[in-house]
């Protein structure tokens, strides 16, 4: 059996394909990372754009409020309007902070909590956010939540849903198209290990003095230490990725923004 493992293994280095695989589940390892950092700076940068647009939203509409309330009659009509200057002065102060926030890749839940929390204030009171969010005020309430209940668990949140933490690499190999990818990579290796039932090799090693169990059993085994070689590599690849952006959240899944992901969440 030591002789046909050895062969095996000669066998197997010697092909080229399983070389072009193992690189290829190098270069997929890479490739998944580098798509998230370019996908993580394409997500600051909008939300940076969004609450800079909400900041000059607010002004503008602090702007109008004032007029209006300058050309209102009715005591009644100056007063909804000097509440709502007030209103789109905190709206304004929030989304400053916001805005500061992901500039520097530091975003506060506290910030969050409190833009959710006006967003439903105005909603509520009917002015006219529209150009904030087109969010409902059902989503919003059930976002508001979420946000609460991880300031409640002191769970750190993320500034995006994109960042390579260990965890969030965990979450995606089982639950997305990476792991999918490596297990096809992984058949792609044992296949040619089997291959040879059709192609006539394995017809001369039965008329050798080597039983047929003990064959099938050595193609088995070789394919047990293959599947450990492939998990060793992949710890490998966490363990460098853990190096560069860190373990992240274990307890919990990631979360992030309007996207929280959270395992056994009870309101």
């Amino acid at each position: 059996m030591v002789y046909l493992l050895k062969y095996e293994w000669q066998k197997f280095i010697r092909t080229k394909k399983n070389w072009l695989v193992f690189l290829l589940i190098l270069c997929s390892f890479i490739g998944y990372v580098s798509f998230n950092g370019y996908q993580n700076h394409v997500y600051i940068e909008a939300k940076t754009e969004q609450f800079s647009k909400a900041r000059q939203n607010a002004m503008y509409d602090i702007t109008n409020m004032v007029n209006y309330q300058f050309l209102a009659k009715k005591e009644k009509d100056k007063q909804y309007y000097g509440n709502a200057i007030e209103y789109f002065k905190r709206l304004y102060s929030c989304a400053n902070d916001l805005y500061r926030d992901y500039s520097t890749s530091a975003v506060s839940l506290d910030d969050l909590i409190q833009w959710n929390d006006l967003l439903i204030e105005g909603k509520i009171k009917k002015y006219t956010i529209i150009s904030y969010t087109t969010y409902s005020l059902d989503y919003l309430k059930k976002t508001q939540k979420e946000y609460r209940y991880l300031k409640k668990n002191h769970i750190p949140i993320k500034h995006s849903p994109y960042v390579c933490t260990t965890s969030n690499l965990a979450v995606n190999l089982s639950n997305h198209y990476l792991g999918a990818v490596l297990l096809i990579l992984y058949f792609l290796l044992i296949f040619d290990i089997f291959k040879e039932f059709d192609q006539g090799v394995y017809k001369i090693l039965f008329t050798s003095k080597y039983d047929t169990l003990k064959i099938i059993l050595t193609k088995v085994v070789f394919s047990i230490f293959l599947l450990i070689g492939f998990i060793g590599l992949i710890v490998l690849l966490f363990g460098v990725n853990t190096l560069i952006f860190g373990m992240g959240n274990t307890q919990y899944s990631f979360s992030v923004g309007n996207h929280i992901y959270i395992w056994k969440v009870r309101y």
